[in-house]
């Protein structure tokens, strides 16, 4: 009897491990998952220029012709807005390049030196545009469906710019013959070009893409 006694003790620890191993074996499967799904939808960008403008065919100093260029903000995100300029005047037929669109008050003839424009830009005469270098920056950021008051108003043929000719006669010998002095006759027929370059961005990186817009403050 003894014996048989003796024999129970090691199965009833193997049974014990045994159940333990399959409980531990149970709650390793237990797993959790979860999942969020977000969507990020942006904002639209997008802006619109605006131009008002007729050319004219029969240009002559003392003319005024209207030109505006305005910028809207057709999207929802606030939008940061610059302009840049560029002149040229071209003979007729091109026939090449004139002067760089200067002439001195006293003679009136072009000269690269002079002080008076050929085509004088007549600015915007409110406050909203800011210049800085070769650029003239918006003031105020625009939000969606705001527009920029316009960045010019007209351009006008400067009505002193002598465009003719004088002439006399000269002796000489017996012979008679016309002696002539012209006023910038290559002007004739020549056409004048001004392009407006309309640069925009988004609003909160408008001193990181534009770093000539240090000292200029856009609110």
């Amino acid at each position: 009897m003894e014996s048989q006694k003796k024999n129970r003790k090691p199965l009833i620890a193997l049974l014990v491990v045994a159940l333990i191993g399959i409980i531990g074996g149970t709650f390793a499967y237990f797993t959790d998952t979860t999942t969020f799904e977000n969507i990020f939808k942006l904002g639209k960008y997008e802006t619109t220029t605006t131009e008002t403008f007729t050319s004219p065919k029969d240009w002559t100093p003392g003319t005024t012709t209207p030109k505006t260029v305005t910028v809207q903000n057709t999207g929802n995100v606030d939008v940061a807005v610059r302009v840049s300029i560029e002149q040229s005047w071209t003979k007729k037929d091109n026939g090449g390049n004139l002067p760089n669109l200067k002439f001195k008050t006293d003679t009136k003839l072009a000269d690269p030196a002079g002080t008076e424009d050929i085509a004088h830009i007549n600015f915007s005469s409110g406050d909203n545009w800011q210049q800085s270098g070769n650029y003239w920056y918006y003031k105020t950021k625009l939000t969606a469906g705001a527009s920029t008051e316009a960045f010019i108003d007209s351009v006008t043929f400067n009505k002193d710019f002598l465009v003719g000719k004088t002439c006399k006669t000269v002796k000489d010998g017996g012979a008679e013959s016309p002696e002539c002095t012209s006023y910038n006759m290559d002007y004739s027929e020549a056409s004048y070009k001004l392009v407006i370059k309309v640069e925009t961005v988004q609003f909160d990186a408008y001193k990181t893409i534009w770093p000539e817009a240090s000292e200029v403050t856009i609110s």
